[in-house]
């Protein structure tokens, strides 16, 4: 007898009586947290071994401070800006050893001219994927950085 199935993985079986909820906000904020922000330390701090660092935002982001081949990032030195996760910025933030730069596109004149083209078309702005649960984070850990 043929495979008709398409040499394909079949979807895994859901169990009876389960059902697919949508994320909870925690969840929403955890995945978020796995984008890069730009910080700019206050101290020096060593490099920094992590069990993964898988996602990068160009390959040109080696220069700053991280050694995708490694998993680790740093060492860091004060009042230069490094690209770093932003769960690792929010809790150097949090500790008092960094601040966090604003994305470009969480400045008030970028916000500006975003609501502008929104408003002159149907379209949305072309932000980030998780541009809520970021900027909720980092409004609400760095307002100071603003």
């Amino acid at each position: 007898m043929a495979d008709t199935s398409g040499g394909g993985l079949a979807p895994a079986p859901v169990p009876s009586g389960a059902s697919l909820s949508p994320p909870s906000n925690s969840e929403l904020d955890f995945c978020a947290e796995n984008e890069f922000v730009t910080i700019v330390p206050a101290v020096r701090l060593p490099r920094m071994n992590l069990v993964t660092l898988t996602l990068m935002p160009s390959p040109a982001t080696s220069c700053l401070g991280f050694d995708n081949q490694q998993g680790t990032i740093g060492p860091l030195h004060p009042q230069r800006e490094t690209l770093v996760p932003l769960w690792l910025a929010l809790m150097l933030k949090r500790a008092g050893r960094a601040r966090i730069r604003p994305p470009e596109w969480l400045t008030e004149d970028a916000l500006r001219l975003y609501l502008k083209a929104e408003i002159a078309s149907s379209a949305f702005s072309p932000l980030p994927f998780r541009y809520l649960e970021i900027s909720q984070l980092i409004l609400q850990a760095a307002p100071d950085d603003m």
